[in-house]
């Protein structure tokens, strides 16, 4: 980011170089506010970090107006690093962390990939979504899913649902027994997050019991 001007303010920098500022967006400047790609970003599962997106900046930037013009009763509530890209035919998206990073901020991350149809097989036309859902061991919280799958198998309204979903602290169990909308045509009784929610729950299980085994083997 570049913060040469705001350096020569008087401001301070944080996580990457960027602007810190606090949650009203004020840099520390009295009357200097600061938003989008030059400040750090407040992540809900990070903290402080750095994260230049088109949404997070128009976010800051309504925080920082209403600031400047004397409401004290609004901040930025922070983000959970939601993102989507077309590539040709395909769509990628992810939110909130990878497993690198739950780990880096203290979590105990277990990391699924498994895949799901976008709607029932028996209606023409049915696509392949790849999931890769990260949760943490010890208390089933949802950490962070990604996803690739066709234009067609709207993956950039199921990470909408996971962001929601990380955003409200929700756990593996809560999210696969969120009431999703169904109709063949468009989804599946089990919506493919949920279907990677479940695998998720399984395998962490089986996990444990392999753990308990071995400890009882000695």
């Amino acid at each position: 980011p570049e913060t040469d001007l705001a350096v020569a303010a008087g401001a301070r920098l944080g996580h990457a170089g960027a602007i810190w500022v606090n949650r009203r967006m004020e840099t520390g400047i009295d009357g200097i506010f600061a938003a989008g790609d030059c400040v750090i970003t407040h992540h809900q599962l990070l903290g402080e970090s750095y994260l230049p997106l088109g949404t997070t900046a128009h976010k800051q930037g309504r925080i920082a107006g209403a600031a400047a013009v004397g409401k004290t009763d609004e901040e930025f509530r922070g983000v959970v690093g939601t993102q989507v890209v077309k590539v040709f035919d395909q769509v990628v998206a992810r939110t909130g962390l990878t497993e690198l990073e739950a780990s880096t901020a203290g979590f105990e991350p277990f990391t699924i990939t498994t895949n799901a149809d976008d709607h029932k097989r028996y209606y023409p036309g049915a696509r392949t979504i790849s999931i890769r859902l990260t949760g943490d061991v010890s208390t089933h919280r949802l950490l962070g899913i990604d996803m690739l799958g066709p234009t067609s198998a709207a993956v950039h309204k199921r990470i909408d649902v996971a962001a929601t979903a990380l955003q409200s602290g929700t756990s593996i169990e809560e999210l696969i027994d969120l009431d999703l909308a169904y109709t063949p045509p468009l989804g599946t009784p089990w919506d493919a997050l949920q279907i990677a929610a479940t695998e998720w729950l399984q395998l962490v299980s089986q996990r444990q019991e392999s753990i308990s085994r071995e400890v009882a083997l000695g």
